[in-house]
């Protein structure tokens, strides 16, 4: 923690309630953790509303929306977010996040075609990473839910991860952030190796894990970076990075 005075961001209540917990907002969370180099202000911003997002805590929303769009984060980039978090964490998070981004776009005069479809093509998926995934995902949730297979792999992983409105490195961020806040560490180990595949490296795993923990709490992030630790290292101790 830095020695210099804070600017305040933790609102008057949270000073007159809990002083401790205002001095950390200000000083730690905006004044340090917000500042740390690693990841651009913009990566922070989309891991912070795919947090928000996640958790449903869409009243907290509209503040950092605007924080996203004036560090970077497109229009379209942020209601792509929103797309892909309606599948992995529930159309009532999105929907949710939609009411609260409405307000923030309309005052920044974004309208439809600001965050209509991209008209190219979609991306390229690697043939032989989809049928490996396409041959596990039949063999184990096939077995038990034959739609719910067939909705994976044609909405998820054939649709939806192959529009260019969110490069498939930010996809692969805002759902790690997403699946980290809901505390599902056994969809982690397949994520982390698909981020590695999408061109996230190690040390924005290692940066994100940082932000994240201020907004998922410690024990969410500790158990993710357990199973990241996993997947980089494994029991062998040797570096499988």
């Amino acid at each position: 923690m830095t020695d210099e005075e804070p600017t305040r961001s933790a609102p008057p209540e949270a000073h007159a309630v809990s002083p401790r917990f205002a001095e950390y907002t200000d000083r730690l969370l905006f004044g340090e953790v917000w500042q740390r180099p690693g990841l651009s202000m913009r990566d922070k911003s989309m891991l912070t509303c795919s947090v928000l997002i996640a958790l449903n805590r869409s009243q907290y929303l509209s503040f950092h929306a605007r924080r996203a769009l004036d560090n970077g984060l497109s229009p379209r980039e942020l209601s792509e977010i929103v797309t892909q978090l309606a599948v992995y964490c529930g159309w009532p998070m999105a929907s949710a996040a939609v009411s609260e981004l409405a307000p923030v776009y309309a005052e920044r005069g974004i309208g439809a075609e600001d965050v209509a479809p991209e008209p190219v093509p979609p991306l390229d998926a690697d043939p032989g990473m989809e049928l490996r995934r396409k041959a596990v995902l039949d063999a184990s949730i096939g077995a038990v839910s034959p739609d719910l297979a067939r909705y994976s792999n044609e909405l998820l992983f054939g649709d939806l991860w192959l529009h260019p409105e969110l490069a498939p490195r930010d996809r692969s961020l805002v759902t790690l952030a997403a699946i980290w806040a809901m505390g599902l560490q056994p969809l982690l180990d397949y994520q982390y190796r698909r981020a590695f595949d999408n061109g996230v490296t190690r040390d924005e795993i290692s940066d994100a894990l940082v932000h994240c923990a201020f907004y998922v709490g410690w024990p969410r992030a500790m158990a993710a970076a357990m199973v990241a630790r996993e997947v980089l290292v494994g029991d062998d101790g040797e570096d499988h990075a």
